[in-house]
């Protein structure tokens, strides 16, 4: 049961993790096909993406893949954030764990990204306590009415009370390292990381 819970959580992670936040260290200059703000334009003739070369060093990075259509590697230096824009295969998803590639010619780039996923899930030992939560009572009250008569009845009420609950901390720590290469040339070496924790209820009783 308890390896169940860990692979519906795995899972669970999977899906729910939409980026990751790491470093892109580039060690060649390359060409890539970035989003491009347009603005209002009257005419609708600004295209949606640009090219532009990106140079050697070190940006602070983010890889998006919250959309079913594109991937997006966010760059940052200084003041200035620039977006790489890969295409997404049909039905390509990052694995739990294990080695992914993505051809230039399916992502619409330059350059093929490749690398690997690595994912740890740890769990505490089985808690027991109490927390804090609300209720409903049913509380008899009067209170004038517009003719200035007295009316009374029950009203339902929010109150806080406590309740017992038995629980485990899980945490998904997920660990993303990829490559951009072309023509068997390194040009670039992100790496990611993101920790989830989450908490999972064995038992939570009545609060009152």
């Amino acid at each position: 049961m308890k390896k169940m819970l860990l692979l519906v959580s795995m899972f669970f992670v999977l899906v729910s993790c939409k980026e990751i936040s790491g470093s892109l260290t580039v060690d060649q200059a390359f060409d890539a096909v970035v989003v491009k703000s347009c603005g209002w334009d009257p005419f609708g003739s600004c295209e949606p993406t640009k090219t532009i070369a990106i140079q050697p060093g070190n940006y602070k990075s983010k890889i998006d893949f919250s959309s079913k259509n594109n991937i997006k590697l966010e760059l940052k230096a200084n003041k200035v954030t620039e977006t790489i824009l890969l295409k997404r295969p049909a039905n390509f998803e990052f694995p739990v764990n294990g080695q992914f590639h993505l051809a230039a010619s399916q992502i619409g780039q330059s350059f093929d990204v490749h690398g690997d996923v690595m994912t740890t899930v740890t769990t505490t030992e089985r808690r027991r306590g109490y927390e804090s939560c609300t209720y409903t009572v049913n509380e008899y009250v009067c209170y004038p009415d517009s003719n200035g008569h007295t009316q009374c009845g029950y009203q339902p009420r929010q109150v806080w009370g406590n309740r017992p609950v038995e629980y485990y901390l899980e945490s998904t720590d997920r660990v993303l390292t990829a490559h951009i290469t072309a023509s068997e040339s390194k040009l670039a070496h992100f790496h990611g990381q993101r920790i989830d924790t989450e908490k999972i209820y064995l038992y939570q009783g009545i609060c009152r």
